[in-house]
């Protein structure tokens, strides 16, 4: 994908129908809705490696191994889903400051 199609997705949403949607044009209800979705995805995300870290941590032995993945846990437990959203989805700091911008509680 090139750079400019990177880009655009950071300032587009693609809608539940496929239409495709500028942030800056999102309705006020459809941006604080989107936000939300993308942190509760982001909270799931983070569960679901939290389970499998704990599935791996049972499989593997040796102090330097056990202490990598308790590291690895402590990390994940460490992260908010909003902090997540931001690293992962690439609209989502976009949106998040288009809704301060505008002045909407989140």
């Amino acid at each position: 994908m090139s750079k400019r199609k990177r880009r655009e997705w950071k300032t587009r949403w693609m809608t539940a129908e496929g239409d495709i949607v500028r942030i800056i044009d999102m309705e006020d209800r459809h941006l604080r809705n989107t936000i939300r979705m993308l942190t509760r995805w982001a909270d799931a995300e983070i569960e679901r490696e939290l389970d499998a870290a704990f599935r791996c941590s049972t499989m593997f032995s040796g102090e330097n191994a056990t202490d990598l993945i308790e590291q690895g846990i402590d990390d994940l437990l460490d992260v908010r889903p909003q902090d997540y959203a931001y690293e992962v989805y690439k609209a989502y700091p976009r949106m998040v400051k288009e809704a301060e911008k505008r002045g909407l509680r989140l």
